[in-house]
């Protein structure tokens, strides 16, 4: 089978029907930027403990894994258009926290893909480092606790685009994103709750 938060899943994708996917960003041991989704590595590989416990190296020898650089090729060839999210990893120092946001910044401006992709997530200081890095990039937020604090965040950062769980927003706060000049997206919708909505 094929692997998630993969170019062969990717490619099963028509961009006409899916202009754009969501990826997840993980640093390695070895400090280098990887495309995965959970933060345990078994249940969709041969390994356990975390990406951050391994090199690139160890991780491709036991398992498809990609780089932003290699998504962003496919991404220029297909048409697709990228959407990174950058979690909250507790682990990260400061110094991990800037390697991020300058490795995914030099990779953007290396595809020249600033329309064709942006950046999201709820690790805020990462987030403020790319903005300095490269106004161009256009960022999303991941709902903070209170969703008042949204929006001096969303002007500080240049947002375009506030992200919450679908059970996070009501009529009220959508109107007041809209009337901000922000859009408005909820994630999946997971549960039968959800559903109801």
């Amino acid at each position: 089978p094929v692997r998630e938060n993969t170019i062969p899943n990717f490619r099963r994708l028509d961009p006409a029907q899916i202009p754009y996917i969501e990826i997840d960003l993980q640093l390695t041991r070895d400090g280098q930027l990887v495309l995965f989704h959970d933060l345990e590595l078994s249940r969709t590989t041969p390994l356990s403990g975390t990406v951050r416990q391994y090199t690139l190296s160890q991780l491709r020898e036991a398992f498809e894994i990609n780089t932003p650089a290699e998504v962003l090729d496919w991404a220029a060839v297909s048409g697709m258009g990228i959407a990174f999210e950058l979690k909250l990893h507790p682990v990260y120092t400061p110094e991990e926290r800037s390697r991020v946001a300058r490795e995914l910044v030099r990779e953007i401006q290396c595809h020249s893909c600033h329309e064709n992709c942006f950046v999201f997530g709820k690790d805020y200081q990462i987030l403020r480092q790319i903005r300095q890095l490269d106004p161009a990039i256009p960022i999303g937020i991941i709902a903070p606790k209170n969703p008042e604090d949204a929006f001096p965040l969303m002007e500080e950062l240049g947002a375009f685009l506030y992200l919450d769980w679908i059970t996070g927003f009501t009529k009220e706060l959508v109107d007041k994103l809209h009337r901000a000049g922000y859009l408005a997206d909820g994630s999946v919708v997971d549960t039968a709750e959800g559903l109801r909505l």
